[in-house]
């Protein structure tokens, strides 16, 4: 006997479509421009029964990480890291900027980690997941 979860995965997307919200007006709040934040998405995977198991937040630019953190060119995070330029250099990050991302004139930002740690973020979800989840055992209980 199946479980209809059309109420649970509708519940889902909208708490996505909302955290995507909150994620761009936290970023705004803090002073972050830019089209970076318009980009931002929200996808879901969804399991062979039909219920959604899985919120992505998609097309979040390096250059809205580095904000996040405070890294940028001269301030490089605590262990820095490795990468291949367009001319197929190997490049990695100048020993000198290391431990200096958060500092000087780039403050860190940290809008996701804001956006997801507030009431209306992972908490809500959370509190919606095991509503539903009840529900649809109890619903399941009732029809046997």
């Amino acid at each position: 006997m199946a479980i209809n979860f059309d109420k649970y995965n509708d519940a889902v997307r909208q708490w996505g479509a909302s955290g995507k919200n909150l994620m761009k007006s936290t970023g705004t709040a803090m002073g972050i421009k830019g089209r970076s934040l318009s980009r931002i998405r929200d996808r879901y995977g969804v399991d062979s029964t039909g219920v959604i198991n899985k919120v992505t937040f998609t097309t979040i630019s390096r250059s809205l990480i580095f904000i996040s953190a405070g890294a940028g060119k001269g301030m490089g995070g605590s262990k820095g890291s490795r990468w291949i330029d367009r001319y197929g250099q190997r490049k990695s990050t100048n020993p000198s900027s290391l431990g200096k991302a958060g500092s000087g004139s780039r403050p860190e930002r940290p809008f996701i980690e804001k956006a997801l740690s507030s009431p209306d973020g992972l908490e809500a979800l959370a509190d919606l997941v095991a509503v539903h989840q009840a529900d649809a055992i109890i619903e399941n209980v009732y029809k046997k």
